[in-house]
């Protein structure tokens, strides 16, 4: 008899665990189902985000051409007003040297004309 329920105990155990397997296969079968959903939609996100990312790329340098550009031409103008003020400059110089030589000459000739009159 107790070999019997040896017998009667092997079976449902080996019956219980192939019932066991067979529901954690169709569960790993379904996660696995899942994952493969999941990593299709990670990599749809990934190419929607490449694209959006060229998008904003040519965004940028479209915007940094832009700044290039008129920062170039700021420069330019700066230079220009730089040139225009050394300009005026040498001119305001030129101005200096020439009243303060017209005041020298005029001080020379009325100190001759003082010693000439005091002679």
């Amino acid at each position: 008899m107790v070999e019997g329920m040896e017998a009667m105990r092997q079976s449902w155990t080996d019956d219980r665990l192939d019932d066991l397997s067979r529901r954690m296969d169709e569960r790993f079968d379904h996660v696995e189902g899942e994952i493969k959903g999941l990593r299709g939609e990670i990599q749809a996100q990934g190419s929607e985000l490449r694209k959006e990312l060229a998008g904003c790329e040519s965004r940028l340098d479209a915007r940094l051409n832009e700044n290039y550009v008129r920062i170039r031409e700021e420069i330019a103008e700066l230079h220009n007003d730089n040139s225009q003020m050394h300009a005026e400059l040498h001119a305001f110089q030129r101005a200096i040297i020439q009243v303060g030589g017209g005041l020298v000459a005029t001080l020379v000739v009325t100190l001759v004309g003082l010693l000439i009159a005091n002679l």
